[in-house]
């Protein structure tokens, strides 16, 4: 059985794998890039791609720029680096 700080942090890390595949599918539209796979891991993840029209690096860009600022905001309530 979990505890309640356990199954809030379940829910937490659900609710962050749904954005992140939330995020991948939104930053994938237009590219021409197809997933075939991915694999998400605690602190790292897998994507098996096939390239599309635009570069792979754009891609990535947006994806981890976006979810780099919804974590930030979750977890802290801002974005550190607007802090200097």
């Amino acid at each position: 059985m979990l505890s309640p700080a356990a199954m809030n942090a379940t829910a937490s890390l659900d609710a962050d794998r749904e954005q992140f595949l939330s995020r991948l599918k939104l930053c994938m539209a237009g590219t021409g890039i197809k997933c075939l796979a991915w694999c998400l891991m605690s602190n790292h993840f897998h994507l098996l791609v096939l390239r599309g029209e635009r570069p792979l690096s754009e891609l990535m860009r947006r994806l981890m720029t976006g979810y780099v600022s919804y974590f930030n905001r979750r977890r802290f309530g801002k974005e550190p680096w607007r802090d200097f």
